[in-house]
């Protein structure tokens, strides 16, 4: 069963981003970019990582999970929204959402849904040896 990994060093954010997404699909927490690093298996397929946290950035985790396996939606939240995090966002991490916060439920399920659905497709694409 796919899952989502979701990280985030504040506790009370990150409980109310797992409860949100649990109707999605099951879901899995990590306080830290290590934690997360260390949570990543083969269930994961999409990760959704607040932006500021200390010893890792999201960007910098998002930039990990696509060298492991590149078919893992990466999601970033945050509420920096400067232009230069965004770029950060895009460049190093290869984010499919930037999800600005206070973030809207149901744009968040949304989000997530979609980088599932790709996920799934980029792997049954990846087991039937079809080249995108």
């Amino acid at each position: 069963m796919d899952a989502i990994l979701c990280v985030d060093d504040d506790r009370a954010g990150l409980a109310t981003v797992a409860r949100t997404l649990r109707e999605v699909a099951p879901v899995v927490t990590a306080q830290s970019g290590s934690e997360a690093r260390a949570a990543l298996g083969d269930e994961i397929a999409v990760v959704v990582s607040d932006y500021r946290m200390p010893a890792m950035l999201g960007t910098e985790l998002l930039a990990a999970v696509r060298a492991h396996d590149a078919s893992i939606g990466r999601i970033l939240l945050t509420a920096y929204a400067d232009v230069e995090s965004l770029m950060d966002a895009i460049n190093r991490g290869h984010v499919h959402r930037y999800v600005p916060k206070p973030w809207d439920p149901r744009e968040l399920r949304a989000a997530v849904r979609q980088a599932l659905d790709a996920a799934r497709a980029a792997r049954a694409r990846a087991r039937l040896g079809v080249e995108t």
